[in-house]
Parts: C-alpha cells; structure tokens; sequence
C-alpha cells in the first residue's frame, strides 16, 4: 500500500493536485481509503500564528498500485 498527500489552504487547489495525479500519475490504482482533514496554518511547518484564519486543507490517499505497476 501506498500513500499520496496532497496539502493547500485552497481547497479548489487540492482539487487540481488530486486531479492532475488521477490523470498524469497515478495511473491504475485501487484506492483503500481517503481522509480529508482541515489543519491550522500554524501547525504546519513554515506557518505563523497569524495564519491560523487560514487552515490547511490536507487530503490523504492510501492506494495500491494495480498488479505490475
């Protein structure tokens, strides 16, 4: 199993991340299970407390590669 990470403070940005590896990357894959998380801007690395009115929306994809990927 595999994980991919995908981390912006616009949510329509994450979006294209995943998007853009669904259709460039990924190729076949099965996905096990998503998590989608919303992250104080201060408690990610390079955040200021003054960022906290911006949170991180911070996407996890565990996958398996399809078989001789």
């Amino acid at each position: 199993m595999r994980v991919k990470i995908f981390t912006d403070a616009r949510p329509g940005r994450v979006e294209e991340q995943i998007n853009h590896w669904f259709t460039h990357e990924a190729g076949p894959i099965y996905i096990v299970k998503t998590e989608t998380t919303a992250v104080p801007a201060s408690a990610t690395a390079g955040g200021t407390p003054h960022d906290s009115a911006s949170p991180y929306i911070v996407v996890t994809i565990w996958y398996e590669p399809e078989a001789g990927s």
